[in-house]
């Protein structure tokens, strides 16, 4: 396995529970996410344009990333069984149609903003101790 490695996973649990070791003991910079899966990340707008019937002020409120994304999406208004599949491809797909404020809001607004912000420079700070410049 390489030296650089970075283990990156879902919570898989509430925010208010410590999410079980999923890398059993070895010594490899982990992180989880804020909340209980990836797809909290995604942008609001986006979400919105991908499901049009979903009441994006109850997906996105209050215990937003407390527990799975596709039954709360579902509860509020959202398909039954999406494929989780196409359903990124189309975000990531729309992700540059993002005005550059929404861009900046991604990555600074709220927990998921926080959070790939601590992401982003840690992952930065393994980098750059890999290659000798930290």
């Amino acid at each position: 396995m390489c030296r650089s490695s970075f283990f990156l996973f879902d919570r898989d649990a509430p925010e208010s529970e410590v999410p079980k070791s999923k890398n059993r003991e070895r010594p490899i910079p982990t992180h989880y996410t804020w909340g209980y899966e990836f797809e909290w990340y995604y942008p609001e707008s986006l979400v919105r344009a991908q499901w049009a019937k979903v009441d994006a002020t109850q997906l996105f409120g209050p215990s937003k990333g407390a527990s799975a994304f596709y039954p709360a999406l579902h509860d509020a208004g959202g398909p039954e069984s999406p494929s989780k599949t196409k359903a990124a491809q189309d975000i990531v797909n729309k992700s540059g149609e993002l005005s550059t404020d929404e861009q900046i809001l991604l990555w600074t607004k709220g927990p998921a903003g926080e959070d790939l912000r601590a992401l982003i420079d840690e992952i930065g700070r393994i980098i750059a101790t890999a290659t000798g410049r930290g």
